[in-house]
């Protein structure tokens, strides 16, 4: 039983971190081309702050999931030692 209730956790987690994932990298683009359009004019420049925009909004929800998948996989956090 404890198998099924591990098992559901493991499905609810994965799909809140793909979610996350997939939110958070399309709000970055979107940002990114709203801010290209108001300040840029060349193509690839739009494009890289575009990009730059998506690669934000990874980077965030990489951040955010490692707390979730850490607990997951019963792993514990590296915390650096403060000096």
């Amino acid at each position: 039983m404890s198998h099924i209730k591990q098992q559901h956790f493991s499905d609810r987690s994965w799909d809140e971190a793909i979610d996350l994932t997939l939110r958070r990298t399309a709000y970055g683009a979107v940002a990114g081309g709203v801010a290209a359009l108001l300040l840029l004019r060349a193509k690839t420049a739009r494009a890289t702050a575009i990009g730059l925009g998506a690669g934000f909004g990874l980077g965030s929800s990489y951040q955010a999931n490692q707390d979730l998948l850490h607990q997951l996989f019963g792993v514990e956090p590296r915390r650096e030692p403060k000096p």
